[in-house]
């Protein structure tokens, strides 16, 4: 497997969720700016934003920021009329550490840590997806089997901070063994651990 390839391709993955969220969001800007109200106070606000910018703070730029303040507040207005979340006037980014950069604080964001992990494990295992706890129905689980499931959960509620880094689920066919640990496999996913599956045949 060639690791750098697989990066570069979650990057360009990330990339063009990056572009959508943005694309999406220009185009319910475009749809409320039909509104005539709305685009002329949505074009002046952007306007003193990019001349605000300009401005080292200094003290003949305090007039710039009152009215931006102002023409945000009227765009509040006129959002909160409309039933309009403000929150749309920006991109939806998935990750909202990195914006879907893929980069925060200079460092790989866990977001595509966590997709590099699970692109390796998937390309190592012989399992195409894995179950999660949340799908599972304990209700119709004998007394032992429930207290499998609690005492496997739990052990990955604590992991890495477990004091057994090993342990074997026995039991007849179909009693859950492989359903359990696709269940283990997914919660070490999410904590950016990189996990193989595998029968044991192979």
């Amino acid at each position: 497997m060639d690791r750098r390839k697989l990066i570069a391709d979650i990057k360009q993955n990330f990339m063009l969720k990056r572009i959508n969220a943005q694309q999406q969001c220009e185009d319910f800007i475009n749809e409320l700016k039909k509104d005539e109200e709305f685009n002329d106070l949505y074009t002046k606000y952007t306007k003193k934003q990019i001349e605000l910018t300009r401005f080292n703070f200094e003290n003949e730029s305090q007039n710039l920021v009152n009215e931006v303040k102002d023409l945000s507040s009227k765009i509040d207005s006129y959002l909160t009329l409309h039933n309009v979340d403000r929150s749309r006037l920006l991109p939806k980014y998935e990750c909202t550490k990195c914006n879907d950069t893929g980069v925060y604080n200079g460092k790989i964001c866990s977001c595509l840590l966590n997709e590099l992990n699970k692109k390796i494990s998937l390309a190592n295992s012989s399992q195409t997806e894995f179950k999660c706890f949340a799908d599972s129905d304990t209700s119709s689980l004998t007394d032992n089997d429930k207290k499998a499931y609690e005492i496997v959960k739990s052990w990955c509620d604590k992991y890495p901070h477990t004091t057994k880094l090993n342990f074997n689920i026995i039991g007849g066919a179909g009693s859950g063994k492989t359903f359990l640990l696709q269940c283990v496999a997914n919660e070490m996913l999410n904590k950016n651990f990189i996990v193989v599956f595998k029968t044991a045949f192979e």
